[in-house]
């Protein structure tokens, strides 16, 4: 059952493809396109899978490949990082995380695409 083996796993590892997709976009509609290009991609290329590898970072992998290819021709973005006159301890916690968020996005849209890649699938998805 091909179809029914797919729903399992697109259940079990949309949401860290998803996750990983929003960190290299910087925005949710795009990550939900890039998600969905993965599994698509994933499901056509089944048989590359070999086996010596985490499924998830078989995934990971063609997430990253897709990402590159549509922003192979795009400008890099730029942008300002925080002001050192934030001081994030004297606000509430929840506009903390968002400027912690937003911090996170701005330092990853400086890193260039290598250190930015190396970065997202250790830290933030835990892969060594």
């Amino acid at each position: 059952g091909e179809r029914e083996a797919f729903d399992q796993i697109f259940s079990t590892f949309a949401p860290r493809v998803l996750s990983f997709a929003v960190q290299l976009t910087g925005n949710r509609a795009d990550a939900e396109d890039l998600t969905q290009e993965t599994f698509v991609a994933a499901f056509s290329g089944k048989s590359t899978f070999r086996g010596s590898s985490r499924l998830l970072t078989f995934l990971l992998a063609i997430c990253l490949r897709r990402h590159r290819d549509n922003n192979r021709h795009k400008r890099p973005v730029t942008t300002a990082l925080l002001p050192d006159e934030i001081h994030t301890s004297s606000l509430p916690d929840m506009e903390n995380a968002a400027l912690s968020a937003m911090a996170l996005q701005q330092a990853l849209a400086v890193l260039g695409e290598p250190l930015k890649t190396a970065f997202l699938l250790t830290a933030v998805q835990g892969l060594t």
